[in-house]
């Protein structure tokens, strides 16, 4: 039963946690795979739009005439508007935030949902022309988690679901006509849920580190274990590697699931690279030279289907072509118990142009 908004959790859940899955894994994929070898080059699609922005960039979303860029921040952070060819508009103003870690809009592109510290915010423009944000309405998370994440909305745009990967956590907003409510999905050991996509039924979720892909089923309340076809993804963001490779943005197009792994580093180059996943076999790399925070879907354009790349690390925003959509709707993604594939080896990875402080970049681990 759902809870009232601020009412705290009655408790969390207890289930397995795959560890089988990953010792399987481990014996597989190698933590180099991350490792640069190369240049830009060797992923020509990478960058069909790319700017750069200040601060740290953890997430985009965009309308038909704009960009919109959350800032990680610790000190109050901004989201920033940038025209299609990547030019800020200084005279855009909106709220800020410390911290903000995800961005969400509905399909309307008048309201953009931010993930920050202890809440997530709901904006709306204030006119036509998107001149700037107000705050419409705040979601306090204290209560269940800290630092609010990753941001999916249902198909119906009635519930929005929040990561917290600190908390090994899935929180439930429903917004209802009046009163929203907020249900803690589960809290539970072993899991670490960054990004998240829905699909009919079904929340997808990539984990920062361990627990590669798993979901949850909103009908049946069911949360999952690691998915097999993961389990490369499950062996490249283990704790027991090093450095450091997170899982962190997931979309859904065209029956695929497209995930995002990038590998941390105090100074550059920041190595990363998104994958395509077929829940009937497992994930392959999808475009290498690819670095990507929380990463979201770019409609905008009808024939040309995009994932929006935010570079958290390397001060970068860019935009990666995917495959046009099939002439026939393509199957929803469904679980399987398919053993994976063998492990893979991306290619070399881009490096940001774009310097940071260094004793800044270390307390972003955290996150």
């Amino acid at each position: 039963m759902n809870k009232p908004v601020y009412t705290k959790p009655a408790g969390s859940r207890s289930i397995r946690n795959g560890n089988h899955l990953r010792r399987a894994a481990r014996a597989r994929a190698s933590p180099s795979a991350l490792a640069p070898s190369g240049s830009l080059a060797s992923s020509p699609a990478y960058g069909a739009v790319s700017f750069v922005t200040p601060g740290n960039p953890e997430s985009a979303v965009s309308t038909s005439s704009a960009y919109y860029v959350g800032q990680m921040n610790r000190d109050g952070a901004a989201i920033l508007k940038y025209d299609l060819e990547g030019n800020r508009d200084m005279s855009f103003t909106a709220p800020n935030f410390t911290n903000i870690r995800g961005l969400a809009m509905n399909g309307a592109g008048d309201t953009i949902w931010a993930a920050h510290d202890g809440a997530v915010a709901e904006l709306e423009f204030v006119d036509q022309a998107q001149s700037s944000l107000r705050l419409k309405q705040l979601y306090n998370t204290s209560d269940y988690i800290s630092a609010p994440n990753g941001l999916c909305l249902s198909d119906d745009e009635s519930t929005m679901f929040v990561t917290d990967p600190l908390a090994n956590a899935l929180l439930q907003i429903d917004f209802g006509d009046n009163t929203p409510t907020m249900t803690l999905v589960f809290r539970r050991q072993g899991q670490s849920p960054n990004g998240c996509v829905v699909q009919g039924n079904t929340v997808w979720m990539v984990h920062r580190t361990e627990a590669g892909i798993t979901k949850y089923d909103i009908a049946k309340s069911e949360v999952g274990n690691t998915e097999p076809f993961s389990l490369d993804i499950v062996a490249l963001t283990s704790t027991a590697q090093g450095p450091p490779s997170f899982g962190d943005g997931i979309v859904f197009w065209n029956g695929k699931l497209y995930v995002s792994v990038w590998q941390f580093s105090a100074a550059p180059p920041w190595n990363g690279t998104v994958f395509e996943c077929d829940s009937t076999s497992t994930c392959e790399p999808f475009s290498v030279g690819s670095v990507a925070a929380d990463m979201q879907l770019d409609l905008k354009t009808p024939d040309q289907p995009a994932l929006i790349l935010p570079n958290l690390f390397g001060q970068q925003v860019a935009t990666l072509p995917l495959p046009p959509a099939a002439a026939t709707e393509a199957p929803a993604v469904a679980a399987t118990e398919s053993p994976a594939s063998a492990a893979i080896s991306p290619a070399p990875l881009f490096v940001s142009s774009a310097v940071l402080l260094l004793a800044g970049l270390a307390a972003f681990i955290l996150y």
